[in-house]
């Protein structure tokens, strides 16, 4: 199972497992989230896995910033999140912040 909150600062928290099934769901939830920020922090810090389907997710979430010209970073992501998004070059992309 996967949720998506926000918490009292206006980061995006996600928690759970984010894979190929849970993905849609969280995409589905965000779509109501995403146009009333003003700046995109995603906390992952209660993520317990991650798969490619997560960092597909993020690169979505990034490219709607990018288009909205709007801040994106992500907050503490998962090491398997990490180690795909080096493997992938996404790294450079997305805004890590440990």
């Amino acid at each position: 199972m996967v949720t998506l909150s926000q918490n009292e600062q206006g980061d995006l928290v996600v928690q759970g497992v984010l894979n190929y099934a849970s993905v849609p769901e969280i995409h589905l939830v965000a779509k109501n989230i995403l146009p009333k920020l003003n700046a995109i922090t995603v906390d992952l810090s209660q993520v317990e896995y991650s798969d490619s389907a997560g960092l597909a997710l993020l690169a979505e979430w990034y490219r709607y910033a990018k288009q909205r010209q709007i801040i994106f970073s992500v907050k503490q992501p998962p090491v398997q999140l990490l180690a795909i998004a080096n493997v992938t070059g996404m790294a450079n992309v997305l805004q890590f912040k440990q």
